[in-house]
């Protein structure tokens, strides 16, 4: 038997039993705890939110990723004074840069950023 009380404490209903004196006619009384319930998550709002971080996470790598290919993607102009011109990645270290304009016995006439 479950006695459910809303006025009244789990101890304070336990007292009350008690003075009516249950043990003479054989009933036994104690007070437990319920077992521990939890509400379970709706199944659509956990496949919501699974989709949701998944597609979050989706648009921050492709979004990385675009950065970095469209920084590698950024090409230097050297136009030399013969007027050909020299395209060259943008992240080149200047050092190299200056050994490939050496190699060419050439004066750089001017260099295009992106």
């Amino acid at each position: 038997m479950v006695i459910e009380s809303a006025s009244q404490s789990a101890a304070e209903v336990f007292h009350n039993l008690d003075r009516v004196s249950l043990t003479e006619s054989g009933a036994h009384v104690e007070i437990r705890r319920p077992a521990l319930s939890f509400r379970a998550v709706d199944p659509a709002v956990l496949v919501a939110t699974i989709g949701a971080v998944g597609s979050c996470l989706t648009a921050l790598m492709t979004g990385l990723l675009q950065i970095n290919s469209t920084r590698k993607g950024q090409r230097l102009t050297v136009e030399l004074a013969s007027g050909n011109r020299i395209e060259v990645p943008a992240d080149i270290p200047p050092e190299e840069l200056r050994a490939l304009v050496e190699s060419l016995n050439e004066t750089p006439q001017r260099i295009i950023l992106p």
